[in-house]
């Protein structure tokens, strides 16, 4: 394993710039996210106003099949009438016996148009329920929706204003730093999904691996990493390594990670 020379004091600004990146990416992936979650607010009451137009649709559906049913059995009932009153004048037993069963199925047609209104009733009454049901959800989702809106915005506008005061305490790090470190930490970020710099975990002697790629040390490796001149890197990702305690003293060793 090589080691990366750099001052120490520079080795401490670039562990700082990276804790800071990683912090930006997650108010980067935070602040995209944001157009998204409204989106998802706005949809959620679309859907909703859309399951309110179903719930009309259905309504208005029953009421208008229970309205065709109620003319066919007032057609049924009229037609039933008028065949009784031509009872009086049929002459043949043949025609006489032709009218009743007409009378007959005209009747069966009419009880079945009444008793798909009864039920077309019931029908009625619940679609109505949910439609009311659905209206208020409506109401409720849309008396809100600005609020979540604006607070979505707010949010997003406490991310970036974060992100800006991150930013200026990175630039105000990257001022003094040597150029060949900024590259290869540059190259690194780009390269393995922004951790270039990854503090070890576990201790020398015992189980140590880089905090990126968790790999074990080879022997001599941990040797390196105990040198206080720079950056170890890593055989496997080639990131830049440190151990807390040989970078900041001892004071720091028992931090997490260390």
């Amino acid at each position: 394993m090589a080691i990366f020379h750099a001052p120490k004091e520079s080795v401490k600004a670039l562990i700082a710039v990276q804790e800071l990146d990683l912090a930006l990416d997650k108010l980067a992936a935070e602040l995209a996210a944001v157009p998204a979650r409204k989106a998802a607010e706005e949809a959620a009451f679309e859907a909703k106003k859309g399951a309110l137009a179903a719930a009309r649709a259905e309504l208005t559906r029953l009421q208008v099949e229970k309205k065709s049913k109620e003319l066919l059995a007032a057609e049924k009932e009229e037609a039933i009438r008028k065949h009784q009153r031509e009872l009086n004048q049929i002459k043949s037993n043949e025609a006489y016996k032709a009218l009743e069963n007409e009378i007959a199925f005209a009747a069966r047609e009419k009880d079945e148009a009444e008793t798909a209104v009864l039920e077309l009733m019931e029908g009625i009454d619940r679609a109505a329920k949910a439609e009311k049901a659905e209206q208020a959800a409506v109401d409720a989702l849309a008396s809100s929706l600005k609020d979540r809106l604006a607070a979505i915005d707010a949010e997003g506008a406490g991310i970036a204003s974060r992100a800006e005061g991150l930013r200026a305490r990175k630039e105000a790090l990257l001022g003094g730093m040597p150029p060949d470190l900024l590259e290869r930490y540059g190259f690194l970020r780009a390269r393995l999904k922004g951790l270039a710099v990854a503090e070890v975990s576990g201790q020398p002697g015992g189980n140590i691996s880089c905090g990126g790629c968790h790999m074990r040390l080879r022997p001599q490796e941990e040797v390196d990493l105990l040198k206080p001149e720079g950056f170890a890197v890593c055989g496997e990702c080639q990131r830049l390594m440190y151990r807390r305690a040989t970078i900041f003293g001892a004071a720091e060793a028992q931090a997490p990670g260390a």
